[in-house]
């Protein structure tokens, strides 16, 4: 993956020589709010005048893209500047127990080391099983709601629920205004993340009255709702005197199911434009000039973008995201091309986009199709049977994309460096650092190996975490997988084929979907398949490290181990077999 960031160059010496060290920034996210929902972007059943004004005093995206058909993917990117696959992330969060490792920075801490005072205030979905997870561990300030649009219970830093009489939407723009009230004379970083307009649709009385009592006219009256808040929030940033100084960005997180996609095709939890397509407009009085931009923008952009405004050289930032600050001044500029996917978890398979320039490879349902999007950006036409060679050269390059973002560091927990692919372990075991995404509880994980043993009588542990996987040699040579669920059941798979001490054998476990209908385990030796179990429980969740060759430092594998991998994704089967024959020995 080659990495691409546009440096950080004030065009103006005023503004430079005004703004030294970068305005405030806000961004306010929408829910489930469409392409087409906005006045400005063509809607006329939805009163957004707010929205509509600072659409036409700023920059208004026209190809701004979320990261996924759902939130979370998109929330993830968000923060991090990363594809959401690089955390195993490609579905909105139920029961899973993901969420955004301490290793990974967020904008949070980015812009905080820039001197900023930050804060969180509305919905998080992006994970909260683990203290590292939560926002508070990020932000200075935090507000995070419990329930739904009435009477919520706030949690502000952690602290005690408070039972909250009023709208939500109103509430978390109450306490955004306080923010900025209590910061006013401090550069701040304001994420705003409204639950409007997702469901359940319950908007405030005196708004549900001016629409017709309806799904749609319960949608349109939340979206309208909002408006008004983040005009709210708009007038108090004049009020205070700081408008000229704060860029202030509106988005939202995925299409809609109950409102406007315009033109385009398809839904939310859809990968066709309209579930991922989404509204961008960005405001900043005095210096940004209204426009409209073209460029094609997704949300993992966002991260580094704010961090160049702040001062800092995204490139250092190590992410997929790159700054479109070069956009925001000159909005008819254009950025260079680059290949970009979309991925959708399914139940025990991935969909997805892969697009380079106009073309957009979609697979989904089983189904592949390809769209010229300059041509029919509502893809109504299929071509893939006119462009065979495209779909080959675009689903080569997703299966590339996906073995890089999937790929799992892993670190040895005695020294703290990075573990080699090379790493050669002989006759010791070795303890790899745990990481949260090593924890598969809802699937979704592969594990490969190559192996040469030596001669021994009894069974031996290759790999595993205690009391949650081991992948082992039994005595007679064939190699075996345990997996305990989380009422400490076990599931065992085992090869057909046998090692021997004469030869090299690539050795690929892989998991997916445990979290709702039961998961499948597969074993694979060089490439083939030995057994699968289709009725895999959800495994337990822990903090146990990774052990190679055996599950203490005493203990060793009597033979050679190498070529340790680990990802965040369920590797197919041409996928584990194209990895055997690249490692094969020589």
């Amino acid at each position: 993956m080659v990495w691409v960031t546009i440096g950080l160059v004030w065009n103006s010496a005023a503004l430079a020589s005004e703004l030294p060290q970068g305005p405030n920034l806000v961004f306010v996210l929408l829910d489930d709010v469409g392409y087409g929902d906005l006045g400005c972007y063509g809607g006329s059943h939805i009163r957004t005048p707010r929205l509509d004004a600072l659409a036409q005093e700023g920059v208004r995206f026209t190809r701004y893209y979320a990261n996924g058909p759902v939130c979370t993917p998109t929330r993830i990117a968000l923060l991090t500047g990363l594809y959401p696959s690089r955390l195993g992330v490609r579905q909105a969060f139920g029961g899973s127990k993901r969420g955004i490792p301490r290793r990974v920075a967020t904008s949070g801490e980015v812009l905080r080391r820039a001197g900023y005072v930050t804060a969180h205030i509305g919905k998080w979905h992006v994970g909260t099983h683990r203290e590292e997870y939560l926002p508070s561990a990020r932000f200075d300030h935090v507000v995070r709601y419990f329930g739904d649009y009435r009477d919520p219970r706030i949690q502000i830093n952690d602290g005690a629920d408070q039972s909250t009489e009023g709208h939500l939407t109103r509430i978390l723009t109450d306490r955004a205004l306080e923010f900025l009230e209590t910061h006013a004379k401090q550069r701040f970083f304001l994420n705003l993340w409204y639950s409007a307009a997702h469901g359940p649709l319950d908007p405030p009385g005196e708004w549900a009255r001016r629409y017709e009592d309806s799904r749609a006219g319960k949608y349109a009256a939340l979206v309208s709702n909002v408006d008004e808040q983040i005009g709210r929030l708009l007038d108090r940033l004049q009020e205070l005197g700081i408008a000229e100084r704060t860029l202030v960005m509106v988005s939202s997180d995925n299409g809609t199911r109950d409102g406007s996609v315009g033109a385009l095709q398809g839904s939310k939890s859809s990968l066709y434009e309209g579930g991922i397509r989404v509204p961008l407009v960005a405001s900043w009085p005095g210096t940004l000039s209204a426009a409209v931009a073209d460029a094609e923008v997704l949300s993992m952009d966002v991260m580094p973008t704010l961090a160049e405004l702040a001062g800092i050289d995204s490139a250092s930032l190590g992410i997929d995201g790159r700054s479109f600050l070069s956009v925001l001044r000159n909005p008819t500029a254009g950025l260079d091309p680059r290949f970009l996917v979309w991925e959708k978890r399914l139940d025990k398979h991935d969909d997805y986009v892969a697009r380079e320039g106009p073309w957009k490879l979609l697979f989904q349902g089983g189904r592949r199709q390809l769209f010229h999007l300059a041509e029919d950006p509502a893809e109504q036409t299929d071509v893939a049977g006119l462009h065979l060679g495209r779909v080959r050269v675009l689903e080569d390059g997703y299966q590339s994309w996906r073995q890089d973002v999937g790929r799992l560091p892993l670190w040895d927990q005695a020294s703290g460096t990075l573990v080699p692919e090379t790493l050669t372990v002989s006759s010791r075991s070795l303890a790899v650092k745990f990481d949260p995404l090593l924890d598969v509880h809802d699937g979704d994980f592969s594990f490969t190996l190559t192996v040469r043993p030596g001669e021994a009588e009894e069974r031996e542990v290759l790999a595993g975490r205690p009391g949650i996987w081991t992948l082992e040699r039994r005595s007679q040579g064939k190699v075996q997988l345990v997996l305990r669920d989380e009422q400490d059941g076990r599931q065992t798979l085992r090869s057909q084929l046998l090692l021997s001490p004469e030869e090299t054998t690539s050795i690929t476990w892989t998991l997916a979907g445990t979290r709702k209908s039961g998961g499948v385990a597969r074993l694979y030796l060089n490439g083939y398949l030995q057994e699968e179990n289709r009725n895999i429980s959800a495994l337990p969740s822990s903090d146990a490290p990774l052990w190679i060759g055996g599950f203490s430092k005493e203990q060793g594998f009597r033979g050679t181990i190498s070529g340790l991998r680990a990802y965040t994704l369920c590797l197919s089967g041409e996928e584990v077999g194209r990895l055997s024959r690249e490692r094969s020995p020589r």
